[in-house]
């Protein structure tokens, strides 16, 4: 049996080189039309993190200016405590040198002591009083001693020199308060 092809070879040929043409055009359209979609969908991509880091900047910028009023409340706070301190620091002693005062004056013989010079001094937890007195006699200064040791909130109790001329006595003394 013989063939006969009555189709020329040329345009078999010609033919097949159109079809792959056709093939090859087909397949370049694809290929465009997928790098243009995935160009376009990375380019939506970058614009959306552009939107994105924009308002992550503007909050950012909010979020800066709520620090800044946080910390300068929080100076204002410091500020308002360290008042409150010296306020407290204050309301807490302000009745302990009147207590002193009283306690002080109270453990005195009547009219047979007198004070000729008070040194108070401010100290951890009360006062160092530094005292030169007159007395009219030695019996008035130990009873004077004996109520400041009974009294509360006196202690350290320390008689200096006594000094008896002409029906006085002169003394220094140190003592210790601290508010009951």
């Amino acid at each position: 049996m013989v063939k006969i092809n009555l189709i020329p070879p040329e345009y078999i040929e010609k033919e097949k080189k159109k079809a792959t043409s056709l093939a090859a055009a087909s397949t370049a359209g694809f290929i465009v039309i997928g790098v243009t979609i995935f160009s376009g969908y990375k380019i939506h991509e970058k614009n959306a993190l552009i939107r994105n880091i924009q308002e992550l900047d503007s909050r950012i910028k909010s979020l800066e200016e709520v620090a800044r009023q946080v910390d300068a409340l929080e100076i204002k706070k410091k500020d308002i405590e360290a008042k409150n301190a010296i306020i407290n620091k204050l309301l807490t002693g302000r009745f302990d040198y009147p207590k002193m005062m009283e306690a002080l004056v109270t453990s005195l013989p009547s009219n047979e002591i007198w004070l000729g010079n008070l040194g108070i001094k401010l100290v951890a937890g009360g006062f160092d009083l530094n005292v030169q007195a007159h007395a009219a006699g030695i019996r008035t200064l130990v009873q004077w001693i004996e109520r400041l040791e009974s009294t509360p909130g006196f202690s350290k109790i320390g008689l200096g020199a006594v000094n008896y001329a002409a029906g006085e006595v002169t003394f220094p003394m140190t003592f210790t308060y601290a508010a009951p």
